[in-house]
Formats: structure tokens, C-alpha cells, sequence
């Protein structure tokens, strides 16, 4: 970052897949008054305590995508949910945000377990779960962390049992042909679902696919609409970036027809406002993806 701003001279940053990037990043940025659009990373305190004027959000916080789906969790799967995340930020973020709506929707956390990123096997953390027989597993890993728990949660036969609500990035079509089989059937929120009846949608998966040849995942939507803000916000300031105030106007004012339905950014939290949708891994025209169960509405991060 310090050589794209001090040597390349650059007007704007985008990117930041981690949080933890995202907040090592941030001082800097706001001190030299950068514009920086995060595409992805989600921790709640880039849009909240650490707010910079400087910085908009244009993917979604742990907060926004997880705290709707506790109180749908309650009144759908069931009362009795085993809690687990992967040991760092965002992972404890989303459980809370989860636990938030799924308490006050009268739900029981039976147990809450935080594993280490880069786990191999999650056979003792399976047993623990088979052990307190819940309704329900709310999970929030990703990667290969995903993949693991995913395959061996079926392989100790517990999703006969015990129904799967989890993290979007649990499911993701990134992780999905890695998981196979053992994933259908399993529910997750997120902002994003291959089967949104929305011309814009359509169209992203059609140029998508044409393009890369494989099933598009939300963080190639994410990167997309970044770019969707970016392009709109320089073409309101008539291509003039060096007018710093009017380009940071124009991104608080944003509004975009996406993949996943209207966005808007917020101004008071420079994150974006949109839906969040329940979704269900199934065959799709033979594709191994998500398909929508629910919408949960347009959610608005508070901001605090």
C-alpha cells in the first residue's frame, strides 16, 4: 500500500480480502486520505470504531450477514444449535451477530467451540456434537477448514440427524466439488444466490461462465460490484478523481443494480445496505450450488 500511494501515485485502493489486512491498512489509509473500497473483508469495526471517511465497504460485515439468520435459525431449524467458528476475528464476529437474534428468538447455544484456522480434523469437535444432539450446527469456517468438517460431518453420519445452518463461506461454490455430495441439503445465509431471479444475476452468470468456463462464488460478485461502485462513483465526478470530496460524495450516494439485488451504500457507515437470503445447496442444471429458501429482507448495519 505505502508504494502504490507514495510511489504510483495512485488516486484509489480497492482489494483486501482479510480483515485482518483491512485493519492493518487503516490508519495509514485515513491519514493520507486514500479513498480505499473493501470488496470483501467483513469485520464490523472497518465500518463501525474504525470508521474512516475515506473507506467504504462494498461486501457485506460479519454483523449484517449473520445476525438475521439466528432468529431464522430459531423458528425454521430449531432451538437447540451447536455453535462453532474458526478461531480469529471474523469467526467470532459472526457468532455473535448469530447468537444476538437466535437468543432473543428464545434458541440455546448448547455449546460454543472455536477451532484454529488450518484445522486437519475435526473428528473431536463431530463427537462433541453428536454427544449434545442439538437440532441444529451453525458453523462459520471456510477454505479448507470447510471442506474437512464438511466431509467428516457426513462421513460420522450426522446429517441424517442434524441439520446444517451455516456461514455463507461454509458453503461457498469455491468449496463446494471439493466438498461433493456431502454438502446437500445444507443451509447458509448470505448476500448472494446463483438462483436470483434478477436480470442482472442472469446476466453475470451467463459472462461469467463464458468467461472463466466454472460456476461463479460471492466473492466473484464482491470483486464485480466493486468495481460497479468504483466505475459509477468516477463517472458522477465526470472522471476528475483529484476532486477528493466530490469522489468520497459520490461513493456515500452509490447505488447499484447487482448480481444480488439493488445496493446502496449507507452513509452514515460507508457499508452497504442490501438483502440477505437463506439459501440451500442443491443440483442446479446438474451444478453442484446454492438455491434461494428465503429472503430475509433488506438489512442495515447499525453501526455500532
Amino acid at each position: 500500500v505505502r508504494k502504490l500511494v507514495e510511489q504510483d501515485r495512485v488516486d484509489l485502493l480497492a482489494g483486501i480480502i482479510l480483515s485482518s489486512s483491512a485493519y492493518a491498512i487503516r490508519d495509514y489509509v485515513h491519514e493520507k486520505q486514500i479513498p480505499l473500497i473493501i470488496a470483501n473483508a467483513a469485520a464490523n469495526g472497518i465500518t463501525r470504531e474504525r470508521r474512516s471517511p475515506y473507506i467504504f465497504r462494498t461486501s457485506i460485515s460479519a454483523w449484517q450477514q449473520h445476525y438475521p439468520m439466528g432468529a431464522w435459525v430459531a423458528k425454521n431449524i430449531g432451538k437447540k444449535v451447536f455453535l462453532l467458528a474458526l478461531d480469529y476475528a471474523f469467526g467470532k464476529e459472526a457468532t455473535t451477530a448469530f447468537k444476538e437474534s437466535f437468543l432473543q428468538a428464545g434458541g440455546e447455544a448448547v455449546a460454543e467451540v472455536y477451532s484454529p484456522l488450518g484445522s486437519t480434523d475435526y473428528s473431536a469437535v463431530i463427537s462433541r456434537i453428536a454427544a449434545a444432539r442439538p437440532e441444529g450446527v451453525h458453523a462459520v469456517l471456510s477454505g479448507s477448514d470447510a471442506v474437512i468438517f464438511m466431509r467428516q460431518f457426513t462421513q460420522f453420519g450426522l446429517n441424517r440427524t442434524v441439520q446444517l445452518a451455516v456461514s455463507g463461506e461454509v458453503t461457498d461454490e469455491n468449496v463446494l466439488e471439493a466438498i461433493g455430495e456431502a454438502a446437500l441439503g445444507a443451509k447458509s445465509g448470505d448476500h448472494w444466490v446463483y438462483t436470483l431471479n434478477n436480470t442482472a444475476n442472469k446476466e453475470f452468470i451467463q459472462a461469467y461462465r463464458k468467461k472463466y468456463g466454472g460456476v461463479p462464488n460471492h466473492f466473484a460478485v464482491r470483486g464485480y460490484d466493486a468495481m460497479q461502485f468504483i466505475v459509477n462513483a468516477v463517472q458522477d465526478v465526470q472522471g476528475d478523481v483529484s476532486n477528493k470530496r466530490k469522489l468520497l460524495e459520490a461513493f456515500k450516494s452509490a447505488k447499484i443494480i447487482s448480481p444480488r439485488g439493488f445496493v446502496q451504500m449507507d452513509p452514515e457507515t460507508n457499508n452497504v445496505t442490501q438483502h440477505v437470503y437463506v439459501r440451500e445447496v442443491a443440483r442446479v442444471d446438474g451444478l453442484l450450488t446454492n438455491k434461494l429458501i428465503a429472503d430475509l429482507g433488506i438489512i442495515r448495519d447499525p453501526g455500532k
